[in-house]
């Protein structure tokens, strides 16, 4: 029984890996046509990420964000593979940095909030998550995390 469930897991691994390939062969195909499209290198960036190249993702999406300052996508999901190898201060000054060009941005207050969670900042991180809620009332993963940084703050009720 447990070997038809791990290899049932193993297909899924196996497709998601499969599947993770082939979005990067079509996003170089889109690279090779239009080099400085912002949202394909992005794209490009976090299938490194997926696929567990951290520090590739972190090179390509550093350089779409120098690239196309305006694109706050970019900033954003540096900030998460910055936050998820550790650094926070570099994740927060990414999520500033993607809210600086997009402040209705909730994805981003919502990072900032667990970066702060992180850092033991509970109040500012329950202010950025209250700050995703009042973008999007109905996010579902800030909501969470408020409720995550309520827990560490006592605040129980």
């Amino acid at each position: 029984m447990a070997d038809v469930a791990l290899q049932s897991e193993w297909s899924l691994v196996e497709d998601q890996a499969f599947q993770l390939s082939q979005a990067a062969i079509r996003i170089d195909q889109i690279l090779q046509v239009e080099a400085d499209n912002a949202y394909a290198n992005y794209l490009l960036g976090l299938v490194a990420g997926k696929k567990g190249n951290k520090d590739q993702a972190i090179d390509i999406i550093a350089k779409d964000v120098e690239a196309d300052p305006e694109f706050a996508e970019a900033p954003n999901g540096l900030g998460t593979i910055l936050h998820e190898q550790g650094h926070l201060d570099e994740a927060l000054a990414s999520y500033r940095q993607a809210l600086a060009i997009y402040l209705d941005y909730p994805e981003a207050h919502n990072n900032l909030g667990l970066a702060f969670c992180d850092q033991g900042l509970l109040d500012e991180a329950a202010a950025s998550c209250r700050e995703a809620l009042a973008r999007r009332p109905d996010y579902a993963e800030a909501h969470s995390n408020y409720g995550l940084v309520l827990s560490k703050q006592g605040r129980l009720e």
